[in-house]
């Protein structure tokens, strides 16, 4: 049996690492390291959304599309949107909608809290805008 150690640590804004999304998506080595850290030294960081010469990044111009789709899925008759349940819709549970209520709270009492909500993978997240899946 292993033993995991949690310590806390206080880090100000400016402690905080910065990581370049269009530098890890290049897979740039540095970027990755400077990511590493931040994970193991924080849990948390900085996600600087623009291009390497400052210009916003796709991620940042889909915004209103994906709040738009979001909006438009969540206003879905309830029986409509368990058509996609991510219990149902494949072993991984890597993509789905998740009705309100079915997650557990974490406080132990056995009722059941939460928000609806849906999961969308990596690869699907970077397709948002050229397609509707």
């Amino acid at each position: 049996m292993s033993t995991i150690t949690i310590s806390q640590t206080t880090a100000s804004k400016s402690d905080l690492k910065v990581v370049s999304y269009s530098k890890i998506v290049r897979g740039d080595a540095d970027e990755l390291d400077t990511l590493r850290k931040a994970c193991e030294e924080y849990g948390f960081w900085y996600l600087d959304l623009n291009s390497q010469n400052g210009d916003p990044i796709s991620v940042v111009q889909n915004v209103p599309s994906v709040f738009k789709i979001v909006e438009e899925f969540f206003d879905l008759e309830d029986a409509e949107k368990t058509r996609y349940d991510v219990d149902e819709i494949g072993p991984w549970k890597l993509n789905g909608y998740t009705p309100f209520g079915r997650n557990k709270g974490l406080v132990g009492d056995g009722k059941k809290y939460g928000v609806e909500g849906y999961t969308v993978s990596n690869p699907c997240i970077r397709t948002v805008g050229a397609e509707r899946v």
